[in-house]
């Protein structure tokens, strides 16, 4: 049976992920092709592919080729939730809510959210932060402005 050459592309770089990933890989005897972006050509090569997807016209064209030859693309972020692809990514609201009762249970009565950036991923996280705070009766946040509207 011929080896599956599945490319892997992760943005931001992780090295936890990569790792779990080359460790599925060597049980199933992929040949792993690291990108830090997804190539201009050489697509034809490709059985696979392991994105994170950020949304950049280059970046969807190329995921668009590989769809078109019945290549399976995996995306490994949720940054672009309207692009339908199937996708691995983490419980972001669960990491929002975890947060918050992490400081409930170290006695914390005082809360703010800071998020560095505005994205879908952020407003995963502050919904399941905002969400855990009512389930324990905390009050409203002392303002809920978002960087849009300061």
């Amino acid at each position: 049976m011929k080896s599956k050459s599945v490319l892997v592309s992760l943005d931001p770089f992780s090295l936890p992920r990569l790792e779990a990933i080359l460790a599925y890989a060597r049980e199933h005897a992929w040949a792993v092709i690291l990108e830090d972006r997804l190539p201009e050509g050489g697509l034809d090569r490709i059985d696979g592919a392991l994105v994170s997807l950020r949304g950049r016209k280059d970046q969807l064209a190329r995921v668009k080729v590989l769809q078109r030859r019945n290549r399976p693309v995996v995306d490994l972020t949720i940054a672009c939730p309207k692009v339908k692809l199937p996708r691995v990514i983490s419980d972001h609201k669960a990491l929002g809510a975890l947060a918050a009762r992490h400081f409930l249970e170290h006695g914390f009565t005082n809360f703010a959210w800071y998020a560095s950036g505005s994205s879908h991923v952020h407003d995963l996280r502050y919904t399941g932060f905002r969400k855990a705070l009512k389930d324990f009766s905390v009050p409203k946040l002392g303002t809920e402005d978002t960087a849009e509207n300061i």
